[in-house]
């Protein structure tokens, strides 16, 4: 669904909660998100400036297995739950309360991600050397306690589930952080299509072990919001601003690795 069309659903002001989907998770939107908010969970809301509405939106997420709940809330307040399609759900009969300009306020308040351009950094060479070295060590110190958090994760499943999922899960796990490792001490390559496959891996790994009811949900957003960190990292144009300009000797930040050739 596009946003336009969410914001004809948003701009009535009325009694209804709109949920959309996007991808493995579901959205609220503008009004929506407020009464969510106030009736429903009290997820993190977000903003960002809509380009093609030039807009400042304000939005919260959940994943998908959280309908049921809200499902189950729903009838239990009266309110009444229709599934439109399979991209949208609306919440109907839902009483509208005062204070969204005052709550959508503060949350604009929260430093805000756009997808307008950025704008090209015009930092010294030295600064741009500082900022690769920085940016190489916050990626290694993310995907490492990451890889740590995850791992200590993986003894307290069932053992029906240890082997055939722990286990494989565990060896992505080590793979990644392996991966970071040799790159930012310039014994490899940085392959991204590689690395992004071993995460959305890990990302699946962890999203079967939640439906599977052995890691909660809070440990299962907690690990898809790191992937997304480290994802958003990796990802082709952060590379290339992070090391332009900038040499292999000069960037590396940790104890060089020996290796072959």
């Amino acid at each position: 669904m596009n946003t336009e069309d969410i914001l004809k659903f948003e701009n009535n002001d009325g009694n209804e909660v709109h949920l959309v989907r996007d991808r493995l998770f579901w959205q609220a939107w503008e009004h929506s998100a407020f009464l969510f908010s106030k009736y429903f969970l009290k997820y993190q809301p977000h903003h960002k400036f809509i380009q093609k509405v030039a807009k400042d939106l304000v939005y919260l997420g959940f994943p998908k297995n959280v309908l049921s709940d809200l499902q189950l809330t729903s009838k239990q307040k009266g309110f009444v739950y229709e599934v439109i399609d399979d991209d949208h759900i609306v919440i109907r009969n839902v009483p509208n309360v005062d204070g969204y300009d005052e709550w959508k306020s503060g949350v604009l308040s929260i430093p805000k991600s756009t997808d307008q351009p950025k704008k090209e950094s015009k930092s010294t060479p030295k600064e741009q050397k500082k900022e690769a070295k920085t940016s190489e060590y916050l990626l290694y110190r993310l995907v490492f306690d990451f890889t740590v958090y995850s791992s200590n994760l993986v003894p307290k499943i069932n053992r029906i589930y240890r082997f055939p999922i722990g286990e494989r899960l565990l060896n992505a796990l080590v793979d990644v952080t392996e991966h970071v490792y040799l790159y930012i001490n310039h014994v490899n390559k940085l392959d991204c299509d590689s690395l992004v496959q071993s995460l959305l891996r890990i990302r699946l790994d962890f999203r079967l072990l939640n439906e599977l009811h052995q890691v909660s949900l809070n440990q299962w957003m907690f690990v898809n919001q790191k992937i997304e960190e480290i994802l958003k990292i990796v990802s082709p144009e952060s590379l290339r601003s992070r090391t332009q300009g900038v040499s292999n000797e000069e960037s590396s930040i940790l104890p060089a690795t020996s290796g072959n050739g």
